[in-house]
């Protein structure tokens, strides 16, 4: 019985990694599909190969504005995250 156990555990392991390396080199574009990435300085540069990433704007009259999304209030925003956490990991 031990032996097949240890089938068990060993069978799953070498089919990953075999599959691993053949899976490596059938990448789209071969070794050069991730050099885009290397000229990115920040996560908005990175091209998108699905869906546009969305481009925030502000309203009329708030141009200048910095802030795009609306500004919680700390005491309340760090006890109700508090109280859906705990309620999602009882319920």
């Amino acid at each position: 019985m031990k032996g097949v156990g240890l089938i068990y555990a060993i069978f799953p392991l070498a089919a990953g990694i075999v599959l691993a390396q053949r899976w490596r080199e059938a990448a789209p574009g071969g070794d050069d599909y991730y050099t885009e990435f290397e000229t990115c300085r920040t996560a908005r540069e990175v091209p998108w190969h699905s869906t546009p990433p969305p481009n925030w704007t502000n309203q009329v009259g708030f141009e200048k504005d910095a802030f795009t999304f609306a500004r919680m209030d700390e005491k309340r925003a760090y006890p109700l995250g508090i109280n859906i956490i705990f309620y999602v990991m009882t319920h």
